[in-house]
């Protein structure tokens, strides 16, 4: 049976942009999984840093510590964007915007400079650029989620000339070209937010969905296999709520059911 492309509604956070500013939606009842490890300018682990994990729609802070290793792990953590900041006196502090989704454990990492990156304030030219990246990824998420495809993907064009390494702008772009049937374009953007983020799974599962509509099976098992491949990577083997596999896995599960 050959699949028709749907793609995932997915408004993914833009977390591989400037400040790592996110835009998402709102959580539903479910829970996930954060973890990473916390290091120093020289990349050497932060025992002892606070690890603050604030939902952005609502509800009181998380706080935890990481371990001899800087590392730390939260289960248990209801869906939704979230704003997670590291800090430790003498080290430095960093912000960083996430997105928590049911069964993938997403993994944040903090490198704390008590000069640069970390802790030091942007120029005025850095907070002019964000202001623009936020406005141009939020109103492109608004005109998608109103099915306006032609605006979302002006916005999303825009955001990526702002920031040609913001890998979520990419994403989004790529769905927004898919849900219009312009499936090279749609490839074209899912490569590039690849290319920003060799690791992005869903943007293989993108792809896997284009190729699977065109056809193209042979490709579209590759892209389905590096996809599962990725979710396997950043699963940490505890089941979702209710025994749900990691949403990531799903996909291209579904995807490989298809090209067989």
């Amino acid at each position: 049976m050959i699949r028709r492309f749907h793609g995932r509604h997915v408004w993914l956070p833009a977390a591989a942009c400037l400040m790592l500013l996110a835009f998402a939606l709102p959580a539903s009842a479910q829970t996930g999984i954060v973890k990473g490890t916390v290091k120093d300018a020289k990349g050497q682990p932060v025992e002892g840093a606070k690890i603050t994990m604030l939902l952005t729609t609502g509800g009181s802070p998380r706080e935890l510590t990481t371990n001899k290793k800087g590392e730390f792990v939260q289960v248990g953590v209801p869906l939704g964007p979230y704003k997670i900041t590291a800090e430790k006196a003498g080290v430095g502090s960093q912000e960083q915007r996430t997105q928590v989704k049911m069964g993938n454990a997403i993994n944040v990492d903090f490198v704390l400079s008590g000069g640069g990156g970390g802790g030091a304030a942007p120029s005025k030219e850095e907070m002019a650029k964000n202001a623009a990246l936020t406005k141009a990824f939020g109103d492109g998420v608004a005109a998608s989620k109103a099915g306006n495809m032609d605006e979302a993907i002006a916005r999303f064009t825009e955001a990526t000339t702002i920031n040609p390494k913001c890998a979520d702008c990419f994403y989004n772009l790529g769905y927004a070209y898919a849900q219009k049937k312009d499936y090279d374009k749609a490839i074209e953007a899912y490569k590039a937010a690849i290319d920003a983020k060799p690791s992005y799974a869903d943007a293989y599962n993108g792809l896997a969905s284009v190729y699977n509509t065109q056809h193209k099976f042979d490709e579209a098992g590759a892209a389905s296999a590096k996809a599962a491949e990725l979710g396997d990577t950043i699963s940490t083997g505890a089941a979702a709520p209710g025994g749900a596999a990691p949403a990531g896995n799903v996909n291209s599960m579904y995807n490989q059911g298809v090209i067989q």
